[in-house]
């Protein structure tokens, strides 16, 4: 992962010091204003890319200087210390956590959500050869060893969920903290029982033959768990800063949507080791293409997050987001 972080850096400031010296005046004719992004390493983020390899960024007086991040704390240590001005984050207990204690930092917009007309997203797979019977009743994972990602958030969320259909809770399970292709060395070697995958384009085709739960979507349809967040200058200036940064995503957004595809989809590909081709062509009905935030999505996640001990308090959804700036993004 930090290889291909390091290759995400160099190719965004690069192509960030090629747009500057071919014109370095954006909209309105005035100086380009650099805004620092910070995004995890996932398919979500390819509207973010889009949006700056096609230009949208520049045109909306940006220059835009992305950094990939493994761990969602990470992102949000940086956003809440002013190293970074937005961040493209999934529901998670670090930035909760952070506006509890008073970090100045905001939801602004929503980027994703689980569509049940869309590809299988946030489901357990095992292989046949544990679970002949396969994964429709999940009290087979009674005591058994999961992967869930790398720590607390919209996976181990989806797998409170998925075992309460069957009266379990993640206690009852033993749950292994492992991404990327380490986590599907482990599944498809048989050293755990069972994995939280979170995107089944994710999953190689040179694989053993899996079993499937259903899809965090037949459970929850239309869950929100990506969103943007801005931090405190930002959301200090003027408010068409911020709105035209979303204007520029979101234009990215719908271009992904409809088909456009960056080059980081390629590259993510190949880190992931499934086919660039296949993964070109996934549903994208799962991109929010408005940006309006669903605040139950938010309710729902930080509940849980303070039952199980993960917030320092129940926090008001109220106190989670800004929403100035989504007015006239889309214009």
């Amino acid at each position: 992962m930090p290889g291909i972080g390091r290759v995400m850096r160099r190719r965004t400031f690069l192509a960030a010091s090629v747009l500057s010296s071919l014109a370095c005046s954006g909209r309105g004719g005035g100086p380009l204003r650099k805004l620092r992004i910070g995004a995890p390493l996932g398919l979500g983020t390819a509207a973010l890319y889009l949006s700056h390899e096609l230009g949208y960024f520049r045109e909306a007086g940006f220059e835009t200087e992305i950094t990939t991040f493994a761990r969602a704390a990470e992102g949000t240590t940086a956003l809440a210390g002013g190293k970074l001005e937005v961040l493209l984050a999934a529901q998670n207990p670090s930035w909760m956590n952070a506006i509890v204690r008073g970090v100045p930092i905001r939801v602004v917009a929503a980027r994703e959500k689980f569509s049940p007309s869309c590809r299988r997203m946030a489901f357990l797979a095992a292989l046949n050869s544990k679970y002949p019977d396969g994964l429709q009743d999940l009290r087979v994972l009674k005591r058994k060893r999961v992967i869930v990602g790398g720590g607390v958030g919209t996976l181990q969320f989806a797998l409170t969920q998925h075992l309460a259909q069957a009266g379990l809770t993640l206690d009852d399970v033993v749950i292994v903290n492992l991404t990327g292709p380490d986590a599907m060395a482990a599944l498809f070697s048989g050293s755990v029982d069972a994995m939280v995958v979170f995107d089944e384009s994710l999953l190689p085709d040179n694989r053993p033959e899996l079993v499937f739960s259903r899809g965090f979507a037949e459970l929850c349809p239309n869950y929100q768990y990506g969103l943007i967040l801005f931090g405190d200058s930002l959301r200090r200036e003027d408010l068409s800063v911020g709105r035209r940064f979303l204007q520029a995503y979101f234009r990215g957004v719908r271009g992904f949507v409809q088909g456009k595809t960056p080059k980081f989809v390629k590259e993510f590909a190949e880190y992931r080791g499934v086919d660039a081709l296949k993964m070109e062509h996934v549903c994208r009905d799962n991109y929010v293409t408005d940006g309006q935030v669903d605040l139950e999505s938010l309710r729902l996640f930080a509940g849980w997050a303070f039952r199980h001990g993960y917030l320092t308090r129940q926090v008001e959804v109220s106190e989670l987001v800004d929403l100035r700036f989504l007015n006239r993004h889309d214009a």
